[in-house]
């Protein structure tokens, strides 16, 4: 039992060489791969660190430039409401100076009118009486048409 102990043995150690042989480099590749990973997480989150402080001062500029588009807003709400009340005001304004001026301006009109026509025909008949009598009678063609 000794050989076979002794074997054993042998063939136990040759695989503890083959082992530690095999699992050295594996586990040195292994060493710098995770260097690799850390060094590149660690980039990474500087690079993360540097967007999530970017993308808050973003997102606070957002904030703020809504909250002045808001005040904007209900400042050109307060316009309008206050051009509307004034365009009602002046409509009723409006209104109620038609309906106080425009007879009168109808009526001043149609007695211009009446005036004007009375000076022409006055005028007419000062310059040119021959032709009140021409007017007023038809003659022999217009009762031959007739």
């Amino acid at each position: 039992m000794s050989a076979v102990l002794e074997v054993a043995l042998i063939s136990a150690s040759a695989a503890i060489v083959v082992l530690v042989a095999c699992l050295v480099p594996v586990l040195f590749l292994a060493r710098r791969q995770l260097k690799q990973l850390a060094l590149t997480a660690e980039n990474m989150k500087i690079n993360l660190e540097s967007l999530i402080l970017d993308s808050r001062e973003l997102v606070s500029n957002v904030r703020i430039l809504s909250e002045r588009a808001n005040l904007h807003l209900d400042n050109v709400g307060r316009m309008v409401h206050t051009v509307h009340q004034w365009t009602e005001r002046a409509d009723r304004l409006v209104n109620e100076l038609g309906s106080v001026v425009e007879p009168r301006v109808f009526s001043l009109v149609r007695n211009v009118n009446l005036l004007r026509l009375g000076v022409t025909t006055f005028f007419q008949r000062l310059l040119h009486p021959d032709q009140e009598n021409q007017t007023d009678h038809p003659t022999r063609k217009e009762i031959d048409r007739v």
